[in-house]
This record gives structure tokens, C-alpha cells and sequence, in this order.
């Protein structure tokens, strides 16, 4: 719609301005707009590719600017600034304006089918991100744009979010593959939107079982020229191919590509979940040394990210540590999980994981991991076992068994057992595979019954240690000791100290 839009305006720079667009150079794109003449589709065209940048504030201005010169006379001028305006004021939180703006615009648009089709889809956007999944997906359904296969694949997209936000993630899977197809099948695909359905699907191939969607990631990411502007779509396609190869048992490869996502983490806080991400394969890998060197580095990162800013899915790298530090810091997980929780409430209304039960079954599953090295065995339970009802009926098979896994260590109840037996089946070189094999070739030893934490305060019972000098060498205080050294006696069934050093010594 931009290319013809630029021909029909007759401005070279306004063409250069698209075909850089086009290519995912959306900096590129708006200096050579920002130096074009004053004419509808200059300030049209600025608000689209600011809105292409998440610049919200930015596109309103755009349009503003517009209005002010007197710029949009005509129809289609003047529908297509309301129809941006209307999506920006939404994704800006503003509801009530944005409500307003998209009852003004008449649908469907007595336009040609291109200028139809994008105004089409940015009142599909904002009746979406209002959360009026019905009007976006007749808005997309009575909107003809079978002459552009950009467009086609936008809509795809917009119908996998619909799907997304009913739970629905096979089928959105589906419309993020039908996309990345109509996108192949353009001369000049729209690079930029292409990432977005990429970095969409990645991340929902990462935890779906659906090993077929793989191998068209990698493909699509290897052929795709990846810009600067585009840093971020790239580091989550990366990031999420990893954990993939990961679940695979392939390793060499899942460090590999965590190494070119570091390269390319766009923030602070990117650089900080690469180094969570080193860190997760070192847990998996049982090299303490390392896990500890990767935490520490990401600490580094997190110190440098003003957390109350950050609204996407990067706030995903605090419970990510959480969990990660719980069993080697607790108080510094316990501090993680706390930012977590602030940054949660704060996730962008563009972010369709906020919309859902996913972020809490995470943030369950972390506080799962902090309670327990607390001590707090009941508590841990009971968010252990709420992740994984969430992950269960959301169908993010891996980590309802990583739940189930948890349960087990605390319960040792065969249901459990029997939960990650039937998803290591379906990823037979996993690390879940790689535990329930050594749980049940060689059971599981009383020591191994207890926490990380647990195992810790026992080695120094059984070196002689007192409860304030282990306090004292672990940076708890003594209360804290107290609960787990309870833990430790009813885990291991002996009924104090004395009964316990006779059974350490025996192990």
C-alpha cells in the first residue's frame, strides 16, 4: 500500500523512503521522510514507520503535524490518520480516546483494496489490543487483500493473535506459518513484519510440542537480513531457537546460538537474559562454577536496566533469575522475585502473554523454586503446583513436566514421576529424560531428598557447625537455619541433630 501510495504522491524520496522501510531500515526510512515535502503521505507515512518502531507518542505527533498543515482532505487521507491514531492511543494505554477514534471510522473503507486493506488492519489492531477479539476478526474477514501478500501475511498474523488470545496456540502457530509463506511469496516482502511473525513463532515453537515449525525457523532466520532496527525480533528468534536445540539434547548448538544472540541483545536487560540463558544450560549441565560466573554477569546487567521501564517480555529475565538463584542466593532471588512483580503489572498492552495466564504460571514457578529454598515447603507446593496446571492446559508440555518434576523431588509421589515420564517421551534427549532416567535407574539417596540449601546446612552439621556459625558462613540468619534444619529432620526422618549426623555419616 506504501509503494503505491509514494507512486501516486510522485516523490522519489517518499519511494526510497518505503523501500527502506521495506527492508526493515526504519531509521533510514523516516530521515528520508523527515526530508521530504509536506504532503499527506509524508506525515501518514512518519506515523506508520513510528508505530513500526513502537514510537507511540512519535506516530500521534506525525499525525498531529498533519492535521495542522491541513494535510489529510481527502477520505481515504483522512480515515487512514484516524485508523493509526486510533491504534496508537491504544497502545499507549489511552482506551477511552482510542475507543472513541475507532467508533469515527467508517468500516469497510470505500477505498481501492490497498488503502482499504491498511486501514482495515490498523482497526483490527485496536479492537484487538481493546480486547474486542469478535470486531477484529470481522474487521480482518470483511476486508479484502488477496492482491498483496504483505498484507495477506499481516492479517494472518492478526488472526494469530485473535486465536492467541483464546488460548488457541496450535492455531496460532498455524497463522504465524501461513504468514511467513505469503511473506515469501512477495518481491519485496515487508522485512520488518516478517521478524515480528518469526520472533512470534519462535517463541511459541519453544515451548509447544511442535518440532515440524523448527527447521522453518532456522531457514527463515538464516535468510532474512537482519538490520539494527531490527535487534530485537533477532535476539528472540535466537534466544528461542537455543532453548529449542536445548530441549533436543543438542547442546553444542543451543550454546551457539546463545553466543550470536549475545552479540545482537539490544539492552541491558537482553544482555542479562543471554547470560540467564548460559546459565539455565550450565544448571542443566551441573557446572555450579559456571552457573554461579553467568548469574554474577547477569546481576552486572540487571543493575544497569531501570526496571519500571521495561513493559515487553524482557521482564521474563527476573523470574528467569529468581529461579536461577534461588538455590545459591535465596535473599537475591527473594529481591528478583519482587522486581518481577512490579515489572509485571507494567507489560505492555502489545504484549500478548500479559494477556493470559502464561506470566503467572512463570512467575508461580519461580516463587516455587525461592519458598522452597526459604524453607517454605507448603507454599513452594502449592505454586509448584499451579505452574503446572497452567502449563497443562495451555500446552506447554516441557514445562508442566518441569513442574511435575519439582513436585516430585518434594513428594516423591509416582504421579508426578509418571507426568514427566510421558513428556520425556516426546523429547527423549532432554534434560527432563536425562533425571527420570536417574531417578529411576538408581532411586533416589535420602541426601538427595533435600534442596540444594538443605544439602548445604547437612554438609556443615556433619563438619560440626553450629546454627549461628552456619548462618554466619552462608549470609542467612539463624531463624532461617532453624526452618530448614526442620526440613531436614522430617525429610530424612530422624528427630534431631544427633540422628542426623549418624545418618550422614553413613551416606
Amino acid at each position: 500500500m506504501w509503494a503505491s501510495v509514494a507512486d501516486v504522491s510522485g516523490s522519489l524520496s517518499l519511494q526510497g523512503a518505503v523501500r527502506a522501510f521495506l527492508r526493515g531500515q526504519y531509521g533510514v526510512a523516516l530521515d528520508i521522510v523527515m526530508e521530504s515535502p509536506a504532503q499527506p503521505e509524508r506525515f501518514l507515512f512518519g506515523a506508520h514507520i513510528a508505530f513500526r518502531m513502537r514510537q507511540y507518542a512519535e506516530a500521534l505527533q506525525w499525525l498531529d503535524a498533519g492535521r495542522q498543515k491541513s494535510a489529510f482532505v481527502t477520505a481515504h487521507h483522512r480515515t487512514m490518520s484516524l485508523a493509526i491514531e486510533a491504534a496508537a492511543l491504544a497502545s499507549s494505554g489511552r482506551v477511552a480516546e482510542a475507543s472513541k477514534t475507532l467508533r469515527s471510522i467508517l468500516l469497510p473503507p470505500p477505498f481501492n483494496a490497498l488503502i482499504a486493506g491498511e486501514i482495515a488492519y490498523y482497526t483490527a489492531l485496536c479492537a484487538w489490543l481493546l480486547r474486542d477479539y469478535n470486531q477484529a476478526l470481522s474487521i480482518l474477514d470483511a476486508t479484502d487483500v488477496s492482491t498483496s501478500p504483505n498484507l495477506q501475511a499481516r492479517f494472518e498474523f492478526m488472526r494469530g493473535w485473535v486465536h492467541g488470545a483464546h488460548g488457541r496456540f496450535a492455531e496460532q502457530v498455524a497463522c504465524n506459518l501461513r504468514a511467513i509463506h505469503l511473506f515469501e511469496e512477495e518481491a519485496a516482502p515487508d522485512v520488518g513484519a516478517m521478524a515480528m511473525v518469526l520472533r512470534s513463532l519462535s517463541m511459541l515453537a519453544r515451548d509447544l510440542v511442535c518440532p515440524h515449525v523448527v527447521p522453518v525457523i532456522a531457514r527463515t532466520e538464516s535468510t532474512i537480513s537482519w538490520t539494527d532496527d531490527l535487534s530485537l525480533e533477532h535476539f528472540q528468534v535466537l534466544r528461542a531457537l537455543a532453548w529449542s536445540s536445548a530441549m533436543s539434547g543438542e547442546y553444542i548448538l543451543s550454546i551457539r546460538r546463545l553466543n550470536e544472540a549475545k552479540v545482537v541483545a539490544p539492552s541491558p536487560q537482553g544482555k542479562m537474559l543471554s547470560h540467564l540463558d548460559h546459565a539455565w544450560i550450565a544448571q542443566l549441565s551441573k557446572e555450579p562454577l559456571h552457573l554461579r560466573a553467568e548469574l554474577a554477569e547477569a546481576d552486572a546487567c540487571a543493575a544497569q536496566v531501570q526496571w519500571e521501564t521495561v513493559v515487553d517480555e524482557e521482564a521474563g529475565a527476573l523470574m528467569l533469575a529468581a529461579e536461577l538463584y534461588a538455590p545459591i542466593n535465596e535473599t537475591r532471588a527473594f529481591e528478583l522475585l519482587a522486581l518481577a512483580q512490579t515489572a509485571r503489572e507494567k507489560l505492555s498492552p502489545w504484549l500478548q502473554l500479559g494477556r493470559d495466564s502464561r506470566v503467572q504460571g512463570f512467575f508461580d514457578f519461580a516463587e516455587a523454586h525461592v519458598r522452597l529454598a526459604r524453607g517454605d515447603r507448603r507454599v513452594a507446593r502449592h505454586r509448584a503446583e499451579r505452574a503446572f496446571t497452567v502449563f497443562s492446559e495451555v500446552g506447554y508440555e516441557w514445562r508442566a513436566a518441569n513442574a511435575a518434576l519439582f513436585l516430585y523431588r518434594l513428594t516423591e509421589r509416582q504421579d508426578w514421576l509418571e507426568c514427566v515420564e510421558r513428556v520425556a517421551a516426546i523429547y527423549p534427549r532432554s534434560f527432563l529424560a536425562a533425571e527420570l532416567e536417574r531417578i529411576r535407574s538408581r532411586g533416589v539417596l535420602p541426601i538427595e531428598k533435600l534442596t540444594n540449601r538443605e544439602q548445604e546446612i547437612a554438609e556443615l552439621v556433619k563438619c560440626g557447625l553450629k546454627t549461628k556459625e552456619i548462618a554466619d558462613r552462608l549470609g542467612i540468619s539463624a531463624n532461617t537455619v532453624r526452618v530448614h534444619k526442620g526440613n531436614i529432620f522430617r525429610t530424612l526422618g530422624v528427630s534431631d541433630e544427633f540422628a542426623l549426623l549418624k545418618m550422614l555419616m553413613r551416606l
